[in-house]
């Protein structure tokens, strides 16, 4: 990550000046992919965020960023995606749906920050991270906190009459959680305003517990729809020593993947996997990762 630290950075709609830190990260990631009964592709994505960061007189934090997304020819890797072993024009991790050939900013967030807790309100241009819904653009305000080995994330979304096609507008829930040393266990609470399955809203509870030892660390989590009567299940595994890590999931779909990477050092690496639905599209595919 660069930094940069501006001396005498204008803030907007004060008399005065103020020392601002500001901050540039970055992701690429170029490579080949192959869906099985179909065919080879390129693989090719570049985004980074601008971070900015300034703090009050009387102790209050405050920042923005945003992030900012090239075209990009990206293979959908995650089987959980409505969009999964397609061709995504655009990074849906950084959610954005649309075809357009330019370079724009999917994504943004403003926050405060004190003793009290933290308020992040964040702008995503793709809500359901699919780009066959293009207009379904939300805001999510978030509120977090830790007391000692508490922790307690509350959120809820807004999605302005402008955004068409958006479902979750109304949605809220909360999650808390306990670490002790090497292991964590939470439990959190989601309300959704409209289930696409169902066509109504859905009450839904959750766990999880992750655990780090040594070069081993493992998260499981599971989730029950009370409304729908429906039951989830996640587990992934990740093995790490010196530069080469191995990383595994299943559902409860039985979707699964697995990715091998080795680290050349500087946030380089390279990375060779396999994903798969279990009775849909499967792929495999080798690249190399970039973060700076």
């Amino acid at each position: 990550m660069k930094k940069i630290l501006l001396a005498s950075t204008m803030l907007v709609g004060t008399a005065g000046f103020a020392a601002a830190d500001v901050s540039f990260t970055g992701n690429a990631y170029v490579g080949v992919a192959y869906v099985f009964s179909g065919a080879a592709s390129v693989d090719y994505s570049v985004s980074f965020r601008a971070g900015m960061m300034t703090t009050t007189d009387y102790g209050l934090e405050v920042g923005a960023g945003v992030v900012v997304v090239t075209p990009s020819y990206n293979i959908v890797k995650d089987p959980d995606d409505a969009d999964f072993a397609t061709i995504s024009n655009y990074t849906t991790s950084a959610g954005v749906a649309g075809t357009a050939a330019t370079v724009i900013a999917p994504a943004s967030n403003i926050y405060m920050s004190g003793s009290w807790g933290k308020v992040d309100v964040a702008y995503d241009n793709d809500s359901d991270d699919s780009n066959a819904t293009p207009g379904d653009w939300d805001i999510t305000a978030t509120y977090t906190n830790t007391w000692g080995n508490f922790g307690l994330e509350v959120y809820g979304v807004y999605a302005p009459a402008g955004a068409t096609t958006a479902t979750t507008s109304g949605d809220f829930g909360a999650k808390g959680t306990y670490t002790f040393g090497d292991y964590s266990v939470w439990v959190g609470y989601g309300y959704n305003r409209f289930d696409a399955t169902n066509a109504g809203v859905s009450h839904n509870v959750m766990a999880g517990v992750s655990a780090s030892l040594g070069s081993f660390s493992a998260n499981a989590d599971v989730e029950y729809d009370i409304t729908n009567k429906v039951f989830g299940w996640h587990v992934d595994a990740t093995y790490a020593t010196g530069p080469y890590s191995v990383t595994a999931f299943i559902n409860d779909g039985l979707n699964y993947g697995v990715q091998g990477a080795y680290s050349l050092g500087g946030g380089v690496s390279i990375n060779a996997g396999y994903a798969g639905v279990q009775g849909g599209a499967n792929l495999v595919y080798a690249g190399v990762s970039m973060a700076f």
